[in-house]
């Protein structure tokens, strides 16, 4: 999906693809194991921010100015709109895959979020309330 599509998307559909996502997480889910994402957003400036996260929804409604402690990078750049995730099982692989992706160059990261399936990967876990 190209970034025209994605906007496009957006325009139709709400500003928020991931809570077209949500129903198909299960909150039980984070309570198994605890997992860490490594996750790319795209900023309304067109530049791509890669982070880690346990929560991802959390993290993007922190990016997005919603709940406090965003990025600063991303807060003067927002809306950011969730383009790739990928689940690990521990910080340390999490944080090497983050690493890794930073140093890719930007075509390298859409090709990245080209080849993740749209409906697999980017679901992230919802945390138990």
């Amino acid at each position: 999906m190209s970034d025209a599509q994605r906007v496009r998307w957006g325009q139709t559909h709400g500003s928020d693809p991931i809570a077209m996502l949500l129903p198909r997480a299960r909150a039980s889910d984070s309570c198994d194991a605890m997992n860490y994402w490594v996750y790319i957003v795209a900023c309304a400036d067109g530049t791509l921010y890669t982070g880690i996260a346990i929560d991802v929804v959390r993290r993007l409604a922190e990016h997005n100015g919603e709940k406090p402690k965003g990025a600063r990078y991303t807060s003067a750049r927002r809306p950011v709109t969730l383009m790739y995730s990928a689940s690990f099982a521990t910080r340390s692989d999490a944080q090497k895959e983050e690493a890794r992706i930073k140093k890719l160059s930007r075509a390298d990261k859409q090709k990245l979020i080209d080849a993740q399936p749209p409906q697999t990967g980017r679901v992230p876990e919802v945390q138990a309330s």
